[in-house]
């Protein structure tokens, strides 16, 4: 299947292992996000988790540092996402207040995304 970025979905293709010719094939680009948090307390030990719209698995992750009130991170395009931050004062979600209610997020190949949670 083209253009899918789910594990479940996609097509697998066999490899040989050890061989000595190169791979011919390149990802394309996934999207940068980056997410701005209003009103949270800049302390250490936060985090943002995203997961796939459709399947629920966790697609990638940010630690949010001391002081910073935003998280950037990159995530293969062609997917929808939730957006959750594990924040001080507990979980936030982007557009919702849970996994089911968040709203989901297009990433495209070659995309740049400017959120505020």
């Amino acid at each position: 299947m083209v253009g899918v970025a789910g594990r479940a979905q996609v097509d697998l293709v066999p490899a040989v292992v050890g061989t000595p010719d190169p791979a011919t094939y390149r990802l394309r680009h996934g999207g940068e996000l980056t997410v701005h948090i209003l009103d949270e307390p800049t302390s250490a030990g936060r985090q943002l988790v995203l997961y796939n719209s459709g399947s629920g698995e966790h697609v990638g992750s940010v630690a949010i540092g001391d002081g910073a009130t935003w998280g950037f991170l990159r995530v293969s395009g062609g997917q929808h996402v939730k957006i959750r931050c594990r924040c001080t004062g507990g979980d936030r979600w982007y557009g919702g207040s849970d996994f089911a209610m968040a709203a989901s997020v297009r990433v495209r190949h070659r995309d740049w995304l400017n959120l505020i949670l």
